[in-house]
């Protein structure tokens, strides 16, 4: 919901829906990486060892888990800019 209201409020700013979208997916898709980022290095300060040793696998998870992220991120910007601009600011209660 509040993406909806996110992308409404860029669209009247003068955003195309292309670029509410893609802004909107970026914002999650950079939270992902991020999150990505300080658990590698957590995990370097718990143990370089096992880091080391287990980068292969952690290279696949994280590789899937960053596709994942796009595509759910892609998704739901998508289904938050499909309606119009003033059917996105109604408040629902």
């Amino acid at each position: 919901m509040q993406s909806a209201k996110e992308a409404a409020i860029l669209r009247i700013l003068g955003t195309t829906k292309r670029r509410s979208r893609c802004i909107l997916a970026i914002e999650q898709t950079g939270l992902c990486i991020i999150g990505l980022a300080v658990a590698a290095v957590c995990l370097i300060i718990y143990d370089a060892g096992l880091f080391v040793r287990g980068a292969d696998t952690l290279i696949l998870c994280g590789g899937l888990y960053v596709l994942s992220c796009v595509l759910a991120a892609s998704t739901t910007a998508a289904l938050a800019t499909r309606r119009k601009v003033l059917e996105m600011l109604q408040v629902k209660e």
